[in-house]
């Protein structure tokens, strides 16, 4: 689902972009949870207590509006997927909840179930020919 996706840290937002989110049965996904999930792997933590994701579900509408179409599908199964629809109707304020669904950012996968990885080489010991400052004779490629 196409969501604005915010990465916070006590309730301050960090980082927040659009793209599309998966649902999994034990985490989330896509490429812009990757994307978050990078800016939490550069910070090399032991412990993420105080991070979060925040979901706006539907970001292109203000809360009226997500309260306006409520109101015409309050079961929001015209709205959202089956699982989903179900899951926030468990909430007592629908409207706040789909303009910031929460999740407690518990820990980022094992490096063998890694889609996404971050590290390397630093940009700034490399040439513009894509060679090491200290050894001319190493070039490098690939995804930089």
């Amino acid at each position: 689902m196409k969501c604005q996706v915010s990465l916070l840290y006590k309730n301050k937002i960090i980082k927040k972009e659009k793209g599309e989110v998966l649902f999994k049965k034990n985490a989330l996904s896509g490429i812009v949870i990757f994307n978050m999930a990078c800016v939490l792997s550069r910070l090399h933590l032991n412990n993420y207590e105080g991070y979060q994701i925040s979901l706006d579900l539907l970001p292109d509408y203000d809360i009226d509006k997500v309260k306006e179409l409520i109101k015409i599908d309050p079961s929001l199964k015209h709205i959202f997927i089956f699982q989903l629809s179900n899951y926030l109707n468990t909430f007592n304020n629908i409207a706040q909840t789909i303009k910031d669904l929460r999740f407690d950012v518990k820990s980022l996968f094992d490096f063998k179930f890694s889609q996404v990885t971050s590290g390397g080489v630093s940009l700034k010991s490399i040439t513009p020919s894509l060679n090491l400052k200290n050894d001319s004779n190493l070039y490098l490629s690939g995804e930089m």
